[in-house]
């Protein structure tokens, strides 16, 4: 509109604002068109982006949707419009289009924290036993600071004559019902890892030597029930330390180790425990 010496003299629809020179002296024009031109690059680079090998469809069209109100408001700047263009081809293009971008950017962050999630979990975790693996074992070692820490570390006894006779599925399906028996114990105060083939580790926190003995007697005892195709059932070998005050996680495990591989060398099918005290079972 215009003001005259007349009044207020309404300015019919389609008609310019001004002269050319107003017009292109409006702060309003410059703003909308910087906002318009924003949503162009941005849908440009949504373009670009596949999830799934799919385009972000309900981004794009919100996009679109934007952007329709934008020039709306671009032209709003420069020629007068109906009231109803405003309402529908400004209010509710922009309205929608916000709302289906919104939308789609929510389920898109979504979809992409699940993949995030599915993939640490698959980067910690060993993929036939389901358990944490060995760099989860690392890190979590590394991050525990309770000073009543146990450590047990297990061994399947024969396993390479098992895999040579029976198979690898064999071997697999001795790993799996082995790993889903330690998964059973495992808890705040137990926690159970796969750190490599046959080898399986256990960290307890809080634990009387005792208690750590007696989870390691069920353990062996355990897998006695676990059955190869001849009905012979296999065992396991147990190293078991505990650590000092002040000692470090590395000693720890190195003691853990000698303690296994004495009890390999004493026969197998037993637990040794680090140092000169030893159980056997």
């Amino acid at each position: 509109m215009a003001l005259t010496t007349a009044g207020i003299v309404a300015i019919s629809a389609g008609s310019p604002l001004g002269t050319f020179r107003e017009i292109m002296f409006s702060p309003g024009l410059y703003i909308d068109l910087f906002f318009l031109l924003l949503l162009i690059f941005t849908l440009w680079n949504v373009a670009c982006v596949f999830v799934d090998g799919r385009p972000l469809s309900g981004a794009i069209n919100g996009l679109i949707l934007w952007i329709a109100a934008g020039a709306f408001d671009v032209l709003d700047e420069i020629v007068s419009q109906p009231r109803w263009v405003g309402y529908f081809c400004e209010d509710v293009l922009k309205l929608s289009g916000m709302l289906l971008t919104v939308i789609s950017v929510y389920c898109i962050i979504m979809r992409m924290n699940s993949r995030f999630s599915v993939a640490q979990t698959s980067a910690l975790h060993d993929e036939l036993t389901r358990l944490p693996n060995r760099r989860y074992f690392v890190e979590t070692l590394s991050s525990t600071t309770s000073t009543q820490l146990s450590m047990m570390i297990i061994d399947i006894d024969f396993f390479k004559h098992i895999n040579d006779r029976w198979g690898h599925d064999a071997g697999d399906g001795v790993l799996s019902r082995f790993g889903g028996q330690l998964a059973d114990i495992s808890g705040p105060a137990l926690k159970v890892f796969r750190i490599g083939g046959e080898e399986f580790a256990v960290i307890g926190e809080g634990l009387s030597r005792y208690e750590v003995i007696r989870y390691a007697e069920s353990i062996c005892r355990n897998a006695r029930n676990i059955r190869l195709d001849d009905g012979q059932g296999i065992s396991v070998s147990i190293g078991v330390a505990f650590r000092k005050v002040g000692e470090s996680q590395q000693s720890l495990m190195k003691k853990t180790d000698m303690a296994l591989y004495r009890a390999k060398e004493n026969g197998r099918n037993r637990i040794e425990l680090a140092g000169n005290e030893r159980s056997v079972s």
